[in-house]
């Protein structure tokens, strides 16, 4: 499962088109998950009664699911916490279910940079296994990830 991405699409592209994966997208409808240059659409969870359950099934298969946490439609259920950049949002559910069948967790990130884009990946890890653990760990990636932006806008 990975988590954010401001340019996701390409990284999206990059298993799609260049690795010849098939991705899963989690996205607001079907209508938002067109990813320009991959030659096809990639396979679209949407919000539905049955979310999580189609979502258990792409994580028992090892699928990779790109999902933004933080642009979850349920910010009533999240955590916010506070970033250089503003207040941020994220909802666990995706990230219960990862931890509950031991999936890999990354923070992935794209911004342009001197012209060219920069891509990080990360693993965002929980020693203890525990969804606490696994949360905190991503509020640590995403505020230093938003305070490397905030920090470098001055100079691109």
């Amino acid at each position: 499962l990975t988590v954010h991405g401001l340019l996701s699409n390409l990284l999206i592209r990059y298993f799609v088109a260049d690795r010849g994966l098939a991705p899963t997208m989690v996205a607001v409808s079907d209508q938002t998950s067109f990813v320009a240059g991959a030659g096809r659409r990639p396979d679209v969870l949407v919000p539905s009664p049955s979310f999580l359950v189609q979502l258990r099934s792409r994580l028992r298969e090892r699928k990779v699911v790109f999902a933004m946490v933080d642009r979850s439609p349920d910010d009533r259920r999240g955590l916010t916490f506070s970033t250089p950049r503003g207040p941020v949002t994220i909802t666990d559910s995706m990230l219960r279910l990862a931890v509950r069948l031991d999936a890999p967790v990354l923070f992935t990130t794209c911004h342009a940079h001197g012209g060219k884009v920069v891509l990080r990946i990360e693993e965002v890890a929980s020693r203890s296994g525990k969804l606490d653990d696994l949360t905190n760990a991503l509020v640590v990636a995403m505020t230093a990830d938003r305070s490397r932006v905030a920090g470098a806008r001055g100079r691109w």
